[in-house]
């Protein structure tokens, strides 16, 4: 059996933004830890309360496929309070 050594690349997102996506990217994950709704590639995630973390999405890959698309982060105009955190699966070479 194959093994696929992987890490993972977390980062956080205040601002709309293109996400850079690693080389080696399997799937990534977008987690709203904001205060105000955030959006991935067009897909609106629900920020939590007090005490629960907002919605979340994952994108996922086969062993072995690397993910070539885009990640494009957003926030609504004018508004304070977002943060995405995106999580990439990433391989190791």
């Amino acid at each position: 059996m194959t093994q696929y050594p992987y890490n993972f690349l977390i980062n956080y997102y205040t601002v709309n933004t293109h996400v850079i996506v690693d080389d080696k990217c399997n799937g990534f994950t977008v987690i709203n830890k904001g205060t105000v709704d955030g959006m991935v590639n067009g897909i609106i995630l629900k920020p939590g309360t007090a005490t629960a973390t907002g919605e979340s999405i994952s994108f996922g890959g086969n062993v072995g496929e690397i993910f070539r698309g885009r990640i494009d982060i957003s926030f609504p105009s004018g508004s304070a309070g977002g943060n995405l955190v995106v999580i990439q699966k990433i391989y190791l070479p």
